[in-house]
């Protein structure tokens, strides 16, 4: 057996989503409470943003060249980004809490399908659309439509709403 940990690739995320989603599934399944992931994309997509990030040095490890499950050691963010980062975070667990149907009416309503998407993994579809959201300043925007989606949503208390 021979173990090898080195960067990521971007080629990992798939992959490494998988392996966390299990992961944490398997956890939570035998003691009896809720998945920190409620899907493999939401995984994916934590540790695409995660891979992306400066301040996280994003490792792989490899036993006999195959992917295995290995950790991710992250600086902690600057304190005047902690609040939009939580509020970040909040909002692509609740966009991936909801279901792939409303998850595309959402980003359908907001107009952030191209007509290119059709090739794209659920996974990139997604990312990009929350990249292109943020671009445009429209994270107020897919708040408040992902809120009103939730039973116990709060669209009053927006968090990307400057004031």
């Amino acid at each position: 057996m021979t173990l090898e940990v080195a960067a990521a690739k971007p080629d990992d995320v798939p992959e490494l989503g998988r392996i966390c989603y299990e992961a944490f599934k398997d956890v939570h399944d035998r003691h009896g409470f809720p998945n920190d992931f409620p899907n493999v994309g939401l995984a994916q997509m934590v540790l695409g943003g995660l891979a992306e990030r400066e301040d996280c040095y994003f490792v792989a490890a490899r036993e006999d060249g195959r992917l295995a499950p290995a950790g991710l050691p992250c600086r902690p963010a600057p304190p005047d980004r902690r609040a939009t980062m939580d509020a970040g975070r909040r909002l692509v667990y609740r966009f991936f809490s909801l279901s792939h149907h409303q998850r595309m009416a959402v980003i359908q309503a907001l107009g952030l399908v191209e007509p290119g998407d059709q090739g794209e993994s659920e996974m990139e579809r997604f990312r990009r659309s929350f990249r292109q959201a943020k671009e445009k300043g429209m994270l107020a925007l897919l708040w408040s439509e992902v809120e009103a989606l939730h039973p116990d949503g709060d669209v009053t208390h927006n968090p990307f709403v400057a004031g």
